[in-house]
């Protein structure tokens, strides 16, 4: 019922409803443009030539007046654009959404209700049940430290952060260091980043210190408070990209699982050398630590060609765990 020819039919009346009327050429290069190959054998002449016996009319479209050059016949429109009404499986979709627990922080719970309700009251409202529950989720491999996203603090800060990345505004941010010591710090929010596997938001952002510009990622949680101050400077705000190599063992599976742990980066393959596949990952200085410790959940599978200085943390890491091992 809302499929293809619904679409084409609504944007020829939507065209229509801005430009008066549409030309029997406007008509034709739409329906090609949109739709299957035959479409325009027939559809046009069924839009703008009568199909109701009754009183000869054309349905949706009426001819304004008289062309010698049939290609630029004007006809008007004769029914308004209409919104397509949502079918099940899209508002049981909409349910599951609804149900998230970080959709919290985007919506308050009063529109969340609102629209719960409006769900419940469309047609068929009654079987508006979410297609999964969270209960349904297998997560592997997941951290055991994600955010909490019910701590009413966590949420007033990550609706500050979201409200000045909405309006180009810059921040003042207060939270603890690694050393323990308080810091407050201007900076000029970027973006936000979910992180899947660990369950948790960071906030990437850019502040001045001697003359330069620096590009970092705080997680939300570590902020304690966060207040807007003025409008964000974004210039010269880009962080410092680095590429890192890799080889891959050939085999489908580490391919597959490589995928998934490097879905965020920028990758690109580069052939094949005794039986491991070459790799090469694009990343931001900043996720250097985040990307570190990706390769080395891969143990063996992975050897690691370059930057040195990935090459050489790796090094270092497994130097300390042997040297824990020895005791």
């Amino acid at each position: 019922m809302f499929g293809r020819y619904f679409i084409v039919v609504n944007a020829l009346l939507e065209l229509a409803s801005e430009k008066g009327f549409l030309s029997l050429r406007d008509i034709n290069d739409n329906v090609k443009c949109l739709g299957y190959a035959e479409t325009d054998l027939t559809l046009p002449y069924m839009l703008t030539v009568s199909t109701d016996a009754a009183n000869e009319k054309p349905i949706l479209f009426e001819e304004l007046e008289e062309q010698v050059d049939l290609r630029y016949k004007k006809y008007a429109p004769k029914a308004p654009p209409v919104t397509r009404p949502l079918s099940l499986i899209e508002r049981r979709w909409l349910a599951t959404i609804l149900r998230d627990r970080r959709v919290k922080l985007f919506i308050n719970e009063s529109k969340i209700a609102q629209l719960t309700q409006r769900l419940a009251e469309a047609p068929g409202g009654s079987n508006v049940s979410p297609l999964f529950e969270d209960a349904d989720y297998f997560h592997h491999d997941r951290g055991h430290d994600a955010d909490d996203y019910d701590d009413p603090r966590y949420r007033e800060v990550f609706a500050t952060v979201l409200k000045a990345l909405n309006e180009s505004n810059s921040l003042q941010i207060e939270y603890r260091g690694y050393s323990g010591k308080w810091r407050r710090l201007q900076v000029c929010p970027s973006k936000l980043e979910y992180s899947k596997k660990s369950d948790l938001f960071r906030l990437i952002y850019s502040f001045s210190e001697n003359d330069s510009k620096y590009v970092r990622p705080i997680r939300i949680r570590r902020i304690e408070r966060a207040s807007i101050i003025g409008d964000a400077d974004y210039s010269s705000a880009a962080p410092v990209m680095k590429q890192a190599s890799l080889l891959l063992d050939d085999e489908e599976k580490i391919l597959k699982q490589a995928q998934a742990h490097f879905a965020n980066y920028k990758v690109s393959a580069s052939g094949e050398e005794k039986n491991k596949r070459k790799i090469e990952i694009t990343y931001p200085e900043y996720e250097e630590e985040n990307l570190i410790e990706a390769i080395l959940s891969f143990g063996p599978s992975i050897t690691v060609l370059s930057p040195k200085s990935v090459v050489e943390n790796i090094r270092g890491i497994i130097a300390r765990q042997m040297k824990m091992l020895e005791y």
